[in-house]
């Protein structure tokens, strides 16, 4: 059997689509990657792997550029994998997000109706293509979504997010900080997901000696230290775009991991989203900041992993974060986190005795 993983999105962008490879890899099928290299290289690159090869399409561009710019890439990309898809006649695709599933729609509903699996990563936001994209998940062999709230009659299973890579080069917290010691907050992603909420937060921990602050991903690096630097703060450590693995030393090297974004205004999908992020918490015994009244609010509340951020604590949140990190009882927050990870593998359990009937 010859399997595709088909993605629109960059290497950086895919690590949750481990537990895919994790099946394939242990149970010795073929498989091939076609995705888009936003970073590295201008050059089509083909790259050798143990079970099959990965085909990577240069798509460098800012992320600040208009959607619609990226319109004509888009297209030559997917004349590139089409040739491919065809002339390696896969016997079955799996469809990494939203995008993609849409991009390659008419391949999938002509040539491979219930022989692919579409894993949605966001709600998909182009209301004219809508329909399209139902008419995709509908007639797809099983799809996925990493939130378990679902609308009535959604057909997704649930898939939480977990990046068992990560175990193997990160070390689980064996305690937690004593009150002597500054405590590190890490935030990983985009600038321009929140920047009026990192700049708020920024201002609130400002030069507060019992923290030290850290943005790291595009634009951080300027944009944000900028702003620190015209204010005199000297407790906010930024950096760049970074490549994955550089994601072990950041994680390695933090005690709360920071996914607080609040600009739900903006944005009213990101409360149903648990993202890469959120699964580094349970995985890892690390301690976070999450926004609350969402959906992963809710998990946290059940687990106790988390200390959630709303408008009323805002303000307050150094002192009242300080406390809650220093009166956690680490046996017990490790407890709900075990629970949790419990419940994120029987949820790939179910997907991989999916995958096992394919033939």
């Amino acid at each position: 059997m010859k399997v595709l993983i088909l993605s629109v999105a960059d290497k950086r962008h895919m690590s949750m689509v481990a537990p895919y490879e994790d099946y394939l890899i242990s149970n010795n099928i073929y498989y091939d990657i076609i995705r888009v290299n936003r970073y590295d290289t201008k050059d089509i690159t083909k790259q050798k792997m143990k079970n099959g090869v990965i085909f990577e399409y240069p798509f460098y561009q800012s992320t600040s550029v208009h959607k619609l710019r990226k319109i004509f890439r888009f297209i030559n990309f997917r004349n590139f994998a089409k040739k491919l898809i065809y002339k390696n006649n896969y016997d079955f695709i799996i469809v990494w997000n939203e995008n993609t599933a849409v991009l390659f729609a008419d391949v999938l509903l002509h040539s491979y109706k219930n022989k692919y699996c579409v894993n949605v990563r966001d709600a998909f936001e182009i209301k004219m293509l809508n329909g399209l994209f139902e008419k995709v998940i509908n007639n797809a062999y099983f799809s996925t979504t990493p939130s378990p709230v679902k609308e009535k009659n959604e057909p997704y299973i649930t898939l939480f997010n977990r990046d068992t890579r990560i175990l193997e080069h990160v070390e689980k917290k064996k305690s937690l900080k004593s009150r002597n010691d500054v405590l590190r907050i890490t935030f990983m992603g985009l600038y321009n997901a929140a920047p009026k909420t990192f700049q708020t937060i920024v201002e609130i921990f400002a030069n507060d000696n019992r923290f030290e602050l850290h943005f790291y991903g595009d634009e951080f690096e300027t944009k944000l230290q900028e702003y620190v630097d015209s204010r005199g703060i000297t407790n906010v450590i930024t950096g760049g775009s970074f490549p994955y693995e550089k994601t072990y030393e950041y994680l390695s090297n933090t005690d709360i991991l920071n996914s607080y974004y609040n600009n739900f205004s903006i944005n009213q999908n990101l409360r149903n989203v648990s993202g890469v992020k959120q699964s580094y918490t349970p995985m890892l015994y690390l301690p976070a900041i999450n926004d609350d009244n969402t959906t992963w609010a809710k998990i946290c509340k059940t687990y106790g992993f988390s200390y959630l951020v709303n408008d009323e604590n805002l303000s307050s949140l150094p002192n009242d974060l300080y406390n809650w990190y220093h009166d956690l009882n680490f046996e017990v927050f490790k407890k709900g986190c075990d629970e949790f990870n419990k419940l994120v593998e029987d949820s790939r359990k179910q997907i991989f005795e999916l995958l096992g009937k394919i033939k």
